[in-house]
């Protein structure tokens, strides 16, 4: 019997663990890179507002220039 929803032969579950450790690494570069920017409570951001904090410190040190 065929099933829709998972076969033995698909990496399926395979893929989604990846893809969660690629998130995971993800999110800890850029909590690094926030921190090494200067954002504050980086650790407790989102990633949305990780990647805006950091392109703000980014920006802001640029214009000091």
């Amino acid at each position: 019997m065929h099933n829709a929803y998972w076969r033995w032969d698909d990496p399926g579950p395979a893929l989604l663990k990846s893809a969660r450790g690629v998130k995971a690494r993800l999110k800890a570069k850029l909590v690094a890179l926030a921190e090494d920017n200067g954002v504050e409570n980086a650790s407790t951001m989102r990633k949305q507002e990780l990647m805006f904090a950091i392109l703000s410190a980014v920006r802001k040190r640029a214009g000091a220039m």
